[in-house]
């Protein structure tokens, strides 16, 4: 959960999902992500949300929290983009220079004073019959299924006989437990990883 001011050169209030950022001096602390860069292409096909990105040269990255026509919003930005430099992501391999680059927010905290988060889960398997099984906090309420490499997930509820969600390679997927689940198996379909987040409210 971020602290954001915005960024200088940037006119007006930024206002995205409920909070509002009005200065480049006063910290805004909230549970909610916001778009810290917006990067336009010609044609942004191939890019994959919730993948990490990485532009040329200057080695600044991010991850593509939404993709919208051919403009990707970028958050986790560990910097200001250049702009006119190649952006790769990392699990699509999409190359390509964005035609224009505006960087919004600057995030100059991942933690606030509060976060609800309780656990963080880096699951790796290789491949097919190498299920993960992961053990939920009793004070577990919401999930977040996230960063999707390799391939495909299906995830299920104490075996793999119970299946409850498709989460796909590059995908999202948050989801309310209310402690009805204890026990999560993660099947994947070729060797990959993903990142589970355990929380007690719920997580944008």
């Amino acid at each position: 959960m971020p602290t954001y001011t915005k960024r200088a050169g940037i006119s007006g209030v930024i206002q995205e999902h409920g909070v509002s950022v009005h200065s480049t001096t006063i910290a805004i602390e909230t549970k909610k992500i916001l778009t810290e860069a917006r990067l336009t292409f010609a044609d942004a096909s191939g890019y994959l949300i919730g993948e990490e990105i990485t532009e040329t040269t200057s080695g600044i990255t991010g991850y593509i929290f939404w993709i919208e026509s051919n403009v990707l919003g970028v958050v986790w930005a560990s910097g200001e983009f250049v702009g006119s430099k190649t952006i790769t992501g990392t699990t699509s391999t999409t190359a390509k220079i964005p035609t224009s680059v505006l960087n919004i927010l600057n995030r100059s905290a991942d933690t606030p004073v509060h976060t609800a988060l309780l656990h963080t889960h880096d699951v790796t398997s290789t491949g097919t019959g190498d299920d993960q099984t992961l053990y939920l906090d009793e004070k577990t309420k919401w999930l977040v299924i996230w960063r999707v490499t390799g391939g495909n997930i299906i995830v299920c509820n104490f075996s793999s006989t119970y299946p409850l969600i498709p989460v796909p390679l590059g995908g999202f997927h948050s989801f309310r437990v209310q402690a009805k689940i204890a026990k999560l198996v993660l099947q994947f379909d070729a060797a990959g990883a993903c990142q589970v987040l355990e929380s007690e409210e719920e997580l944008p």
